[in-house]
């Protein structure tokens, strides 16, 4: 197969309504509505296609007569869609709340809970963080800071304000 550029649209209906897709060649979505407003998906057109459109996954040529389907090869948060090996991988950063929690309800749900690593921004040696829970749909973390008093057990504090980062690995 010769190598061949590839195309953008600007959304996907800009994508669907195209006159003349070339089977094999590789297009790319900038956003769904407007360019932009949300990630890069790439597709490749099938001429032979009849595959059901879901208006993600699978797109209907509708600018064309006859078969033929936009499929989706990858998405800008994720390597090649069932790549081996590939893994979804997110970032999120924030503060705590005045509990000292942070917290993520994720945009898509994940097939099994992902694994998380924490990062206390700014903090100090006193300060510790807990992961207090993973699921498929989201994650919350406690951020604490210990006080020392001398001949008594430490205590600790919720630290309302800390900045947080947090990596997402799909397990």
């Amino acid at each position: 197969m010769a190598l061949r550029n590839n195309l953008n649209a600007e959304k996907k209906s800009d994508l669907v309504n195209f006159s003349s897709a070339i089977d094999g060649q590789q297009y790319d979505c900038l956003g769904d509505t407007t360019r932009g407003d949300s990630y890069l998906r790439c597709y490749y057109y099938d001429s032979a296609s009849t595959a059901t459109a879901d208006n993600e996954s699978v797109l209907s040529a509708t600018g064309m007569s006859g078969v033929g389907r936009f499929i989706k090869v990858q998405d800008s948060y994720t390597n090649i869609i069932g790549a081996p090996g590939s893994k979804r991988i997110e970032t999120y950063s924030g503060s705590t709340n005045a509990s000292g929690v942070y917290s993520v309800t994720f945009g898509t749900a994940f097939t099994n809970a992902p694994n998380i690593q924490v990062n206390i921004i700014g903090g100090t040696n006193k300060m510790s963080v807990v992961t207090t829970s993973i699921t498929t749909t989201g994650f919350s973390v406690h951020v604490e800071t210990r006080s020392d008093v001398l001949g008594l057990l430490p205590s600790y504090a919720n630290t309302a304000s800390q900045p947080v980062h947090v990596l997402i690995t799909e397990q």
